[in-house]
Order: C-alpha cells, then structure tokens, then sequence
C-alpha cells in the first residue's frame, strides 16, 4: 500500500507528548520520593543543593503529587481512543456476523473493537452459537468468529490493526459514499 494517506503501524503506536510527559512526571515523583528518604538514612550520605536541605519536609509531598499526576495524565491517554479514518469515507461490506455465546468475555472484547469501527461496517448481527447445534459443533470453544462477507477474517480474537487494513483496502459501497457526501 503506497497510498500517503494510509497510517503505517509505527505512526499509530506513537507516544502522544502528554502520555511522555506523564511517564517522566511520574518517574521524577517516585525518584524524589526515593531521595526524600535516603537522604538522611544512616550510612548514606547524599550531597544535594541547599534549597532540598531548607524545604526538606516538602519533597515527600512533591513527589507524590507528581507521581500521582504523572499517573493520571498516562491514565487519561491510555483511555483516549485513537482518531483514526480511512481514506476514503463511506461504509464497507454488505454483512458481518459474530458467532458468539453467553458470558465469553473475548465476544464482547471483539464486538467493542467492531463498534468502534462501525461508521464504516454494516450493522452488526451477532449470532448465538448456543442455539444452534450445528454452529456449536463447528465452532466449539473457538469462538469469538467473525464473517465478512460470507468470509471468516476472525477467530478467537479482532484485530484492531487488520481490521483497520481491512477497511482500508476495501472500496466503500457506492450507496453509503452518496450519502457520506
């Protein structure tokens, strides 16, 4: 795929600023921390600046406050989901189904992954295999099974990188491209 527009892997798993600047705030908390309190242990002797030794009781503070920012500045990336589109707008596919049972929690990991795409997916149906005899014998335990198209693309796990590939490299359907326009 030569096409510019597309994000190759490596852009997509770079780090946002905030979430650096959460790690080195959170890394710097947990090492004042540390000095705060091997600064006068016995046997250690630390030579630091004299502004540390006239506000020595105010270091522990800092640093769990910086700890605990830099926690949370990480924890708020983390939760932030990645703005991602293809190149083309519009919907793919005429079908999906997921195969899936009662309390599998790896079907509802893969319907939330299929969610998060599906301003570009047909409406999802999902199919139990519990009640159907046939489908619980040739699906078994491999479950969740994702068709598209009438095409097993998933078993057990959605990738969200090959179903963004997925999408990329499947031209939209020409009713939903009129309408997006």
């Amino acid at each position: 795929m030569n096409d510019p527009s597309f994000q190759s892997d490596s852009e997509e798993s770079s780090i946002p600023r905030i979430e650096l600047l959460g790690g080195l705030l959170f890394v710097a908390g947990i090492a004042l921390l540390l000095f705060s309190f091997f600064a006068n242990a016995p046997g250690v002797s630390l030579k630091l600046p004299g502004i540390w030794y006239r506000n020595e009781s105010l270091w522990p503070f800092v640093g769990i406050a910086m700890s605990v920012g830099g926690y949370f500045l990480q924890q708020k990336t983390a939760a932030v989901p990645q703005s991602w589109a293809p190149s083309l707008p519009g919907q793919r596919f005429e079908r999906i189904v997921i195969y899936t049972r009662e309390e599998c929690h790896l079907c509802d990991v893969a319907k939330d992954t299929l969610h998060r795409f599906e301003e570009w997916l047909p409406k999802i149906e999902e199919i139990n295999i519990d009640e159907d005899e046939k489908l619980r014998q040739q699906y078994g335990e491999a479950i969740p099974v994702v068709k598209i198209d009438g095409q097993e693309r998933f078993r057990g796990v959605v990738s969200e990188i090959l179903l963004k590939r997925l999408i990329e490299g499947t031209s939209p359907n020409p009713d939903s491209t009129e309408t997006a326009t």
